[in-house]
Order: C-alpha cells, then structure tokens, then sequence
C-alpha cells in the first residue's frame, strides 16, 4: 500500500500538469483569435475611412461645381457655369465630367445631381462613425477588438442621411435667412452628427418631433 501511494501522487501531478497545459494552450488559441478579430477590425475600419474619404471628396467637388451653375432667365433654360452658357443641367455635368476636377471622381458627375448631396452627407456621416470609433481608441483606449466597426459607422451614415432630410423639412434650423445651406454647412453637420451620433440622433428626435406637432 505504501509502495503504491507515491505513483499514485505522481499519476495526480502528470493529470495536473497536462490540465494546466491544457489551459495555458487554450490561454494561447483564445488570444491568437482575439489578436486576428483585432487585426480584422483594423483593416475594417481603414477600408470604411478611406471609401468615406474618397466618397466625401468626390461629392464635395460636385456640390461646389453644382453651387456655381445659375439659369440664365426666367424664361429660357440655358444654364450658366463659369462665363459658359449650357443648353441645360444635363450638358453642365457632361462638361464637368470631362473637366480637369473630375479626373478622380468620374462616377459622381454621372449620376442625377440632385443625389449628389445626399451621398455627401452620408459620405461625412459615416467619416464621422469611423473618426468615433478612432476617439474610442485613442482616447478612451478601448480595445480594437471590442468596438462595433459596422454597426457604428453605418448608425453615422444614416445619421448624416436624416440630416440631410432635415435640411428640406426645416430649413430654418440650418440657414439664415432666406439663404440656401452651403456645402459647408451640410457637410460640417454631417461629420459632426456621425461623430457625435447618439446626441445628433437625440436631437433630430427633438426636432421632427416639435416639426410634427407644429402640423397638427
């Protein structure tokens, strides 16, 4: 009996140490995935931030090459850009499309202008999610690998969006006066409204809802 208490003490020690093992490689395996989730992210986030660049720039061109056309009169429908007079809005995106500005973004003078805002609005909205997501990283210092690199800059693009809509259902919230809102202006709440989306969000809430309590 004497004799067979220390192998049994030894069998206990190898169990023990095959489960600590054991352990430490699903320590290992758990990390490794979290590092991978991490680097995933990352990619993620870059990707999100360059197409909301390059998407952003490309409508902020059009839209201040849209600001500077004008119709001629009243009564004819020549339109005017930069001195030139065009037969119609159709003939001022196919010259702009041809211009030396639109050499990077050939695509944005190809769809209907009147779209042209709302995609920039959109574009800044979710460059704004993605610069959240980077102030969580580099001022909050949350982990890559916990922050919603989908949901959240999709949330600030959509936030962009009803800002957008907003500017049509209240204008008075965006301009002075009887003056249009600028791309500036559009674009500055944009980015703001994505980075600052859940106040933004808070806010559109308060102002339809006092917009459709003034229609009853």
């Amino acid at each position: 009996v004497n004799d067979g208490i220390p192998a049994t003490r030894h069998q206990h020690d190898q169990v023990a140490g095959k489960c600590i093992d054991r352990e430490h490689d699903i320590l290992l395996h758990i990390r490794s995935i979290s590092g991978f989730m991490a680097v995933v992210r990352s990619i993620v986030i870059g990707a999100w931030m360059l197409g909301a660049l390059y998407t952003g720039i490309a409508g902020w061109v059009a839209c201040k090459a849209l600001e500077n056309t004008s119709v001629a009169s009243a009564s004819d429908q020549y339109v005017e850009y930069g001195g030139l007079s065009f037969e119609n809005k159709q003939s001022v995106q196919e010259f702009l499309h041809d211009s030396e500005s639109a050499r990077l973004f050939p695509w944005i003078f190809e769809i209907p202008q009147e779209l042209v805002p709302m995609i920039t609005s959109i574009a800044f909205g979710l460059l704004g999610g993605v610069a959240g997501l980077l102030k969580r990283v580099a001022i909050d210092h949350a982990p890559t690998s916990s922050l919603p690199v989908i949901s959240r800059p999709i949330f600030g693009a959509l936030v962009g969006m009803m800002l957008f809509f907003l500017s049509f259902l209240a204008p008075a919230i965006f301009t002075a006066g009887r003056s249009p809102a600028r791309t500036e202006t559009l674009v500055g709440l944009s980015l703001f409204g994505g980075l600052f989306a859940e106040a933004a969000y808070a806010w559109i809430d308060v102002q339809v809802r006092k917009l459709f309590s003034q229609k009853r």
